[in-house]
């Protein structure tokens, strides 16, 4: 896990897929005319790779980067549309959703509020691809419209690229395994073993990092839509992995025919003249509005600079700032990498799992020597005058035996329900916690707290352990709990000793001296892709 704030520093390794075998310049296009104009088509293989068209006026040509694929759709507003269903069997129970190269579909109708589309004719055997089916009701696929969220166990021979056989592929799944638990935090060996063999190196990841002063979430009484909107807008970064070959990020959309510089639908905060921003120099510079920035040949889609601070190595990661409301951003938005190679582009697409919306909130704190806080919410500033904050530290003191031992409840961060589940807004299970200390006294060490530093009787929490993510080991603990919808009463309570966390760092804390300690939660990095995390930076002063 990562616990302290990491925006342009954080990356891991990601995996390397080979390039397919057959070139998409050698495979006979895929044709058809769908019922509604704007959408992008997405020929998919059953390892990721991909190439697609954008059918401006509904009608579609493309090579597929395989013999056998499934088509996607992204809608004109960027968000996956669904699968395009060729057939199903007489009791609609099992849904095919394969096709070969050089088929012709014809007129193809989009049913918008279910999530799919479905061929009108009956399409040729020659062009249809059995192998690729899905479970299906009235000959619907099972996936469609919850983007894969729903129960469906992987049978003994699941489709290709397509574990649970719900009709959403693996690289649009938001749960591949059918078992009701996000990608980023199913920690099953199935789920791990599945992702090694398909992940690519083009992730998505979000990072929401907010000071106390600007700190909301669902779950305290003050929060409202708005003030959670504003917060994420200023704070949210989102984190992609590049792919080899100078990608260019295709975020949906089309030219405005009336303006040479507008841009019609698609993902606004990563489109033409939309509000995503870009730093591309050191801390301090600039943020320059993407993809204007990064756009030479003037296509409308910018090109992918590796950005990270850390420098990780080619391709690497590219971080950017969305400056997006959760009506603008969240699960269900699709991305798409073009590289293109002698002539040739391959299209690589990646579904964006969900953003945090909020920080996980302290609720209160104890010292259990008589300093005890309930956080009011919000918490004043800036400037930060707010308890909490570096202008009003939160007093604590250490026990008889000389460490200061703090009792912390938090609230889970929230994010936007996925179709199907309940609420206006969903607390997030199954993240792990922890903490690091940013600076203590003149000291700034900016390390994570071993697991030895931390204690917990809630039966919510594993035991505490060691989480090794980013080539350091943090110590923290696992949230057991669900996603569910939010309420205040879902709490987690566990015990920091910062005496000990500090001790394991080669710090002390004397009387006087304020510490700055960053909580933060965040996913697993599985696979190659990067943990999403959330949190923020704490103050507290020590009074004796």
């Amino acid at each position: 896990m990562v616990w302290g704030p990491c925006l342009r520093g954080c990356f891991v390794a990601a995996l390397v897929l080979a390039a397919p075998a057959v070139a998409a310049a050698k495979l006979a296009p895929i044709s058809g005319k769908l019922s509604k104009p704007g959408y992008t088509v997405i020929a998919l293989a059953a390892n990721g790779q991909g190439s697609s068209a954008r059918a401006l006026h509904g009608s579609f040509d493309l090579r597929p980067p395989a013999g056998r694929v499934t088509l996607q759709l992204r809608a004109p507003n960027g968000l996956y549309a669904g699968p395009v269903v060729i057939r199903s069997d007489q009791k609609g129970a099992r849904a095919i959703v394969g096709v070969r190269a050089g088929a012709r579909l014809g007129r193809i109708t989009l049913n918008v509020r279910r999530g799919y589309a479905t061929v009108i004719r009956r399409v040729p055997k020659r062009w249809v691809d059995t192998t690729r089916w899905a479970r299906a009701k009235k000959g619907v696929p099972i996936g469609a419209g919850n983007f894969g969220l729903v129960r469906s166990t992987p049978p003994r021979v699941s489709p290709p690229g397509d574990l649970d056989a719900d009709g959403v592929p693996d690289r649009l799944d938001v749960d591949i395994n059918g078992n009701r638990i996000l990608n980023n935090v199913d920690r099953s060996a199935l789920r791990r073993a599945r992702v090694a063999q398909t992940e690519s190196q083009f992730f998505i990841g979000s990072q929401l990092d907010v000071p106390l002063w600007d700190t909301v979430n669902a779950d305290a009484a003050t929060a409202n839509g708005a003030a959670i909107d504003r917060a994420l807008s200023s704070w949210d970064t989102l984190v992609l992995g590049i792919l080899p070959g100078s990608p260019q990020l295709d975020c949906g959309g089309a030219p405005d025919p009336n303006s040479l510089q507008g841009w019609l639908g698609g993902l606004g905060y990563c489109t033409r003249g939309g509000t995503g921003q870009v730093q591309l120099g050191p801390p301090g510079s600039p943020y320059q509005p993407f993809p204007a920035c990064c756009d030479p040949d003037g296509n409308g889609f910018g090109t992918l600079l590796n950005n990270a601070l850390n420098h990780p190595p080619p391709p690497g990661v590219f971080f950017f700032k969305p400056n997006a409301t959760t009506g603008q951003i969240g699960t269900g938005d699709v991305l798409i990498q073009r590289v293109t190679n002698s002539g040739v582009i391959t299209a690589t697409a990646a579904l964006l799992p969900y953003i945090f919306a909020t920080v996980p909130a302290l609720a209160s704190y104890s010292d259990g020597q008589g300093n005890s806080v309930t956080v009011n919410y919000p918490v004043a500033g800036p400037p930060a005058t707010g308890p909490g904050t570096p202008g009003n530290p939160f007093p604590v003191a250490a026990a008889g035996n000389g460490e200061v031992a703090l009792k912390l409840t938090f609230w889970r961060p929230q994010r936007r329900p996925i179709p199907t589940e309940r609420g206006a807004w969903t607390d997030i299970g199954k993240l792990g916690y922890g903490a690091s200390v940013q600076s203590v006294g003149a000291a700034s060490p900016n390390l994570p707290c071993p697991p030895s530093a931390f204690s917990t009787t809630d039966p919510n929490l594993s035991a505490p352990q060691a989480l090794a993510q980013f080539g350091q080991t943090a110590g923290g603990l696992m949230d057991l709990a669900p996603d569910q919808p939010a309420d205040p009463a879902n709490t987690i309570t566990y015990t920091l000793n910062l005496t000990r966390c500090l001790a394991a760092l080669g710090l002390r804390w004397t009387t006087g001296e304020s510490a700055i300690v960053h909580f933060g939660a965040a996913t697993d990095a599985i696979a190659g892709a990067p943990a999403s995390q959330t949190g923020g930076p704490i103050v507290f002063e020590r009074r004796r």
